[in-house]
């Protein structure tokens, strides 16, 4: 078994090629990823079909997938901590906030505040919010608890 076996037809795109363009050429050839190249010909990246998709009419859960934000009785949050951070603000009506936010995920705020990797049952707050870690993967933000603090 050799990575030959796994190697299959690629299309070039320069990075300044429109989406839609792209979109129609990987329809027309029938593939689902492309190669993007800078003006000097240096690979910048890689991207799938899915990927342009999720771009242009958002991410898609499964079917089965548990939502990012799952809302309590009791007002609080049970948050993934991937959840994307733009889903977080959107949740509790501040997206315009996301305009100053440098954060990927709610994780990425959490590490941030803190400084270092947390542990289940670390507490933070920021802005209106008191944010508690309920669930580790290891060095991962798995679950957090927010509570805005007019819930509490």
């Amino acid at each position: 078994f050799t990575l030959r076996s796994l190697v299959r037809k690629a299309k070039y795109f320069h990075e300044q090629t429109e989406v839609y363009n792209a979109l129609e050429q990987l329809r027309e050839e029938h593939l689902r990823y492309g190669i993007v190249c800078d003006e000097f010909g240096v690979t910048q990246g890689i991207f799938t079909l899915q990927d342009i998709l999720d771009a242009l009419v958002g991410d898609m859960p499964a079917e089965h997938e548990q939502p990012n934000i799952m809302r309590r009785e009791d007002g609080s949050s049970l948050v993934d901590g991937q959840c994307p951070f733009f889903d977080f603000l959107a949740h509790y009506g501040l997206e315009d906030a996301f305009d100053h936010s440098e954060y990927n995920t709610i994780s990425g705020l959490i590490l941030d505040v803190l400084g270092h990797i947390p542990t289940e049952g670390e507490r933070l707050e920021w802005n209106d919010f008191q944010i508690e870690i309920i669930d580790m993967d290891s060095v991962r933000i798995d679950k957090v608890l927010v509570k805005k603090n007019n819930n509490i």
